[in-house]
């Protein structure tokens, strides 16, 4: 069980993850330094990593599995346990959206293709898409 969907937007990395523990993470991307990773597990509790190089974070991103990737990738870092507790149901609520976003997106670009399809079949077209 790994990772669901990933959104970059001003210059942070969030993903959500179909997990027993992890719930989301969220890494602050500067060019050319050490990452900053925070991990929500799924009781609303982050812990803040530092030092981490982007390549560890990609690996434990995209992981099949997020607890072993998490375990390999990002536990040994230096950490800090923050004291609020993130909003779980916001968070789900946020990958709701993305994930309905996405679904819209991808019945456009469907209809898209489709009406590109046809178009060829009825000029006879070959090797257009």
């Amino acid at each position: 069980m790994g990772k669901i969907i990933s959104k970059y937007e001003n210059d942070l990395d969030k993903c959500w993850f179909e997990s027993s523990n992890v719930l989301y993470s969220e890494c602050d991307d500067k060019n050319n330094q050490l990452k900053t990773v925070r991990i929500t597990f799924k009781d609303g509790t982050t812990y803040e990593y530092y030092d981490v190089a982007v390549q560890d974070y990609l690996l434990f991103r995209e992981s099949a599995s997020s607890g072993k990737g998490f375990f390999k990738y990002i536990k040994n870092h230096e950490f800090t346990k923050l004291e609020e507790k993130k909003d779980v149901e916001q968070i789900k609520e946020q990958l709701k959206i993305l994930l309905e976003e996405a679904m819209e997106i991808t019945k456009e670009k469907e209809e898209t293709d489709g009406n590109k399809r046809d178009s060829c079949q009825e000029q006879d077209c070959e090797n257009i898409i």
